[in-house]
């Protein structure tokens, strides 16, 4: 009876502490930025590196289903059927592709030792945490809701043209060159986050950015312009320094 009593209380106690974790980090959340296809990826790959010609940056809406789990209020299409949609698989991969390319590259200059994985991995987290941080303050100053999960996606696709910044400077001897191909990558990405942000987090579906003020979106869109291109122009160069 005693072996049984202590059973159902750790059972219980297991299941509480499970609903706790779920309602702080919610994780059911999550699987919808991973539901990617190899089409999706290469699709955002070449949206982030050749932005320009795209003509709608807003997200497809997803319809409602009675099998689907509503975890928020808005349902948005998943990745693999919108190209404009955020992901975590593009900015994983390349977290993790940005770390290892920058100690094979240490390695070939004769400058690898083992620490290199460990500082270089720190130090990018900490830039990712205070680039977030930037963003997110940025738009709550300016009174515009936002979901953290997107914004966390949209922070992290910067490692797609570093990682092409870091080869180019490896293989390329050429000074000019280098500076025309990180000159063209910083405007690009900033126009990708430009209008990524500028469409699709202000606020969702339900309320658009019309439904703001003039003075508002005047403020927001200079506040995006810096983040875009001078915040991030900054990032760019220290992560491929």
């Amino acid at each position: 009876m005693t072996f049984q009593a202590g059973q159902s209380a750790m059972l219980a106690g297991s299941q509480y502490v499970g609903n706790e974790i779920q309602r702080l980090v919610p994780t059911g959340n999550l699987k919808a930025y991973f539901k990617v296809s190899n089409s999706y990826v290469l699709s955002k790959i070449l949206l982030i590196i050749f932005p320009f010609r795209n003509n709608n940056w807003m997200r497809k809406p997803r319809p409602s289903n009675s099998n689907d789990q509503q975890t928020t209020l808005e349902q948005y299409a998943f990745p693999y059927d919108d190209k404009n949609a955020p992901d975590y698989y593009i900015p994983v991969m390349g977290f993790a592709t940005y770390v290892i390319l920058f100690a094979m590259i240490a390695g070939v200059q004769g400058n690898f030792h083992p620490e290199v994985f460990g500082l270089e991995t720190s130090s990018t987290i900490a830039y990712l945490v205070v680039d977030y941080l930037v963003l997110r303050g940025g738009l709550y100053m300016l009174s515009i809701s936002a979901n953290g999960y997107d914004l966390a996606a949209y922070t992290c696709y910067k490692f797609v043209p570093i990682i092409l910044i870091l080869l180019i400077k490896s293989l390329s001897t050429f000074t000019l060159f280098n500076w025309v191909a990180y000159v063209y990558l910083l405007v690009a990405y900033g126009f990708f986050e430009l209008r990524s942000i500028r469409f699709n987090l202000f606020g969702g579906i339900n309320n658009s950015t019309q439904t703001m003020s003039s003075k508002t979106i005047k403020k927001s869109n200079y506040f995006l312009f810096v983040y875009a291109f001078v915040i991030q122009g900054a990032l760019l160069w220290f992560l491929t320094r």
